[in-house]
């Protein structure tokens, strides 16, 4: 690196410090480290942008059951239609058995 290079670099580091509210003089030999950690931060907050805009986009894919009741009567009747299901199913199951013994019962 030249000496321009690296007085136009610290010059541009001190800008940066400044702006955050750090006071370092252009000779301060800190200043190419922080500049090095800024540029890093930087990148790295591109990346986890990046990140978080790929898990946004797949979550949004996968359309999740999630249900939200505004009143009290929406998580009524979601809990009635569960019972039905429930009670159905049941009744089911018994007619299957009772028609499996009552075979079982005219066969044997």
């Amino acid at each position: 690196m030249t000496d321009q290079e690296q007085k136009e670099l610290r010059n541009y580091c001190a800008f940066l410090l400044k702006e955050y509210g750090f006071q370092f003089s252009p000779n301060d030999p800190v200043i190419p480290a922080l500049y090095v950690i800024h540029k890093e931060m930087q990148l790295n907050n591109q990346k986890n942008k990046a990140i978080a805009t790929q898990i946004q986009e797949a979550s949004s894919r996968i359309n999740p059951r999630v249900f939200q009741f505004n009143s009290e009567q929406a998580a009524w009747k979601f809990q009635m239609g569960i019972t039905l299901r429930w009670a159905l199913a049941g009744v089911l199951v018994l007619i299957f058995l009772g028609i499996t013994a009552w075979y079982w019962s005219n066969v044997l």
